[in-house]
């Protein structure tokens, strides 16, 4: 009984959450899937590749990204840094970003963060944060959270389970309540989500589909597309 009253009022408060929400109306940008280092083809060298990227016409970036406590560093990799040389990996800190470039970072092992260090984890990126607009992405919602507390721009990789309107509801309810800038979700659940959270809150990943990428662009239906291809090679009608 417990639990069908939990579930009953989750759903109400997000349908409440729903109901209440304004609109910011922000056209929707396209970002460069991995700094753009595919479309470059220079893995070797990702800061080249980000200095690239407004050339191309991505408006803003994302990266994979990984903290070492032994070396209290946020490395740029989607590898295990376990399995990888850290000495061959950029470092987030590092990173030279064009001016007015927004950053999201795929924050991998967020998870994994002892409570501990995440006062570090949150120095580091208030360094990042000053010149550029940074949105750090994790399915791990309580260490989010703490983030978004420290005024860290914050984007919810939403886990759904279960591909049915009322289970969004809850997490677009969980969104709202641990004031998440944002949500996240692969291309496949964006149809799911879009009638739900605002245009402005939906970062959607990876799309490499012109005819989709364009439709999106067309209805204004999502913050961030995060896409391989770059701007600059697409022809929307």
């Amino acid at each position: 009984m417990k639990k069908k009253i939990i579930f009953i009022l989750l759903l109400l408060g997000g349908v409440f959450v729903f109901t209440t929400k304004e609109s910011e109306k922000k056209l929707t940008e396209i970002w460069a899937h991995r700094g753009g280092e595919g479309f470059f083809k220079s893995e070797s060298n990702l800061q080249a590749s980000i200095l690239k990227t407004k050339k191309w016409g991505w408006t803003g970036v994302e990266l994979d990204c990984q903290y070492d406590s032994r070396k209290n560093k946020i490395y740029v990799s989607h590898k295990n840094l376990n399995q990888t040389n850290l000495e061959n990996l950029p470092v987030l800190n590092d990173l030279h970003f064009p001016d007015d470039l927004p950053i999201w970072l795929d924050f991998k092992n967020l998870g994994d963060v002892k409570i501990k260090d995440l006062s570090k984890v949150k120095s580091l990126l208030k360094e990042v944060s000053k010149e550029h607009l940074l949105f750090l992405e994790s399915q791990n919602f309580l260490k989010l959270k703490y983030l978004a507390s420290k005024k860290i721009k914050t984007v919810f990789f939403i886990p759904i389970f279960f591909e049915n309107t009322f289970f969004v509801y809850i997490l677009d309810f969980l969104t709202f309540f641990f004031q998440f800038d944002g949500i996240s979700v692969p291309i496949g659940h964006f149809e799911l989500v879009k009638n739900i959270f605002l245009p402005e809150e939906i970062f959607v990943f990876t799309i490499n589909s012109k005819f989709k990428i364009c439709e999106i662009l067309k209805n204004n239906s999502a913050r961030v597309i995060l896409s391989k291809i770059p701007p600059k090679h697409l022809h929307c009608m």
